[in-house]
């Protein structure tokens, strides 16, 4: 299993220009990071190959990983 990130360090390393932590919590709530994180103690916890996800496109498929 691979290290759990937090919301800065994963936006950090997704983005060149990271959204700010208040954008990236509403993000959590609304569902829009995928798979959920999860909440430890005060902050929250991610797998660093999660993905924003965008709610108004209905089909979501995720791409196959090669080995």
């Amino acid at each position: 299993m691979a290290k759990l990130m937090n919301l800065q360090e994963w936006a950090s390393a997704t983005y060149s220009q990271p959204p700010s932590l208040s954008t990236l919590r509403r993000w959590v709530r609304e569902g829009r990071i995928y798979p959920c994180p999860e909440l430890h103690g005060k902050e929250y916890k991610l797998e660093p190959d999660s993905v924003y996800v965008d709610p108004r496109k209905k089909m979501l498929k995720r791409r196959p990983e090669y080995v």
